[in-house]
Parts: structure tokens; sequence; C-alpha cells
């Protein structure tokens, strides 16, 4: 691991002692020990988290976390209060603050690193996760897929891809289309729940491009059911002329107005249930080929399956 914590503390052995306890779980980590110290490191490493000591000197635990959240440079970095004993209202404090959790003094380097390793996973997380869908990214999707490919667990890869989301863009703005990318989550999540499949997975890779993980027994029924309630649900969001007419206008590049369908989903699918897989990029690469195949079938939202064996 690459991540760097801050670890600011007027107390030398307690500062090395905590440093080296991230140390021996392969964390890097940088000290300071007083408030002034820890600003400007926080500012020149930007580090993935900051243990702050709530008692430093020069400038208290609380006000270098009143700091670092108006820098733009430390605005989201994790902060963990460390205080031997602490109130209500100072608790209070330091949320009001910015502190994301406390510890408390002496360190329990068990409770040290179980806090430390939580704080972090959850903030690759969320900034893995689309803002907009709130779903799982392209980071999450390749942990996600790696892990079932490398353990030989059966997996369907659904690439799901949203047709003439452009020109839905070009006429109505990006607002209106953010309402079809969500409306699109919404699908392919109620779609993934009514298989009742545990296992189910979804991501959002970006822009109009989502990946859904199943069984490989439950992928046909996703997709006819992305499919049906797609074709049903998405012309809603059109004006109703355009609703009435099944297309919009624009004016292309040269300026010349073209008709333009209302928008589709095209759905590609790879599955391990006739192909021995053993580097998940493969999968990947079968499920965008049948996704490119299922838009070359026109006239409204299509799903294709690969049946090949190698």
């Amino acid at each position: 691991m690459d991540d760097t914590v801050l670890v600011a503390d007027a107390d030398r052995s307690t500062r090395e002692d905590v440093a080296s306890a991230l140390r021996r779980e392969g964390l890097a980590a940088v000290e300071a020990g007083d408030g002034e110290a820890a600003l400007q490191l926080a500012v020149s490493v930007e580090p993935a988290l900051a243990l702050l000591d709530a008692a430093l000197p020069v400038l208290g635990g609380g006000e270098v976390c009143r700091r670092m959240r108006a820098d733009a440079r430390t605005t989201s970095t994790p902060i963990v209060m460390m205080s031997a004993e602490w109130s209500t209202a100072e608790r209070i404090d330091w949320l009001q603050a910015g502190a994301d959790d406390f510890l408390r003094k002496p360190i329990d380097p068990g409770e040290l690193v179980a806090r430390v390793d939580l704080t972090l996973r959850r903030t690759r997380d969320l900034r893995a996760s689309s803002p907009l869908t709130g779903l799982p990214g392209n980071h999450r999707i390749h942990e996600e897929l790696a892990a079932r490919v490398a353990a030989g667990r059966p997996v369907a890869l659904i690439h799901a891809d949203i047709d003439g989301f452009k020109s839905f863009n070009d006429r109505y703005g990006f607002l209106r289309g953010d309402e079809v990318l969500i409306l699109t989550a919404g699908i392919l999540r109620e779609s993934l729940t009514a298989q009742a499949d545990p296992e189910a997975f979804l991501g959002h890779v970006g822009g109009d491009d989502f990946v859904a993980l199943c069984r490989p027994e439950g992928a046909d029924a996703v997709c006819e059911r992305v499919v049906e309630a797609f074709d049903a649900r998405v012309p809603a969001l059109y004006d109703v002329e355009d609703r009435r007419h099944g297309y919009v206008v624009i004016r292309d590049r040269r300026g010349l107005r073209r008709r333009l369908p209302l928008v589709t989903i095209s759905l590609g699918v790879a599955t391990t249930r006739r192909r021995a897989v053993s580097d998940h990029r493969r999968l990947v690469e079968v499920a965008g080929e049948m996704k490119s195949h299922a838009k070359r079938q026109g006239g409204g939202s299509h799903w294709a399956v690969d049946s090949r064996a190698s």
C-alpha cells in the first residue's frame, strides 16, 4: 500500500509508536510535533489520512482540522482526532471542525490499525464511486471481477451502454441527461434485485456505460427486464412532442437539421458458462464485442450473449 498517514502528536514516544504500528502494516507515515508543522505537512504531502492529537501545541488539533477543511488541497482528507479523554461538547466541536473519527489515548495498536484501515477503505470506495449514481466506479468493478475470476466463481459480465445519449444531451442539456443516467442505474438495479442473486453487483464505468455482474444462469432474465423497462420508461423523459414523433431534431456540425431516434440501450454479455477464463480482462473484451453486436441489431433496445466455447 502506498497510502501516507500524517501522525501529529506533541509526545515523541506516542508519535513514534503510532508511526511504527502503521509502517508494520505497509503504510507510510510522516510525523509532526505541533499543529503548525502538521498543517504544513498536510498541505505539502496531501496524506491519505491525518491522525491529530487534540492537544497539539501552537495550533490545537481542532484548529488544524478546520484549516485543513478550508484548504482545497486537504478538504477531503479523512481526519481522526486522538485524545486521552473528551467530553460530549468536545466531540461535537471536533465533528463541526470536520473530524471523521476519534481514537482514545493511549493508543491500542490493534484498534489503530483497524480504524485506519476502515477509514482508508471507506474513502477509496467513496472516491471511486460515481457522484451522480452513487454506484462503484472502475476501481471497485476491477476488484470485484478480478476476485471472482481468480476464485473460479461462475460469473456473467453485462456491459450496458445507452445508444444516442449524446443526441439527448444536445437536445435537452446535461442536467436532463443526468436524469437518463439515474433512471438507467435504477432500472439495472431493479432488474438485478428481481433475480434474488446475493452475488449481484452493479457499477458505473462512467458516462453512459454500466457494468453488472451476476450468475450466468440469470443473465438473460436480467437483460430482458432491463430492455423492457428501459424502452417503456425512458420516453417519459422526453418532451411530449418529441415523444409523439419518436425522434428529436438537432443540428449537426454543419448546421444541418437531423432527425435522431429516441435513446435505447444495448447490453453485451460474457459468461464463464462455456468459456474458461483465467484473465478477467478477457471477459471485459468479450462483453464489449457482444455489446457492439447488440447495437447493430437496430430498432429498439437489444442484448447479445456470447455463446462461444473459447
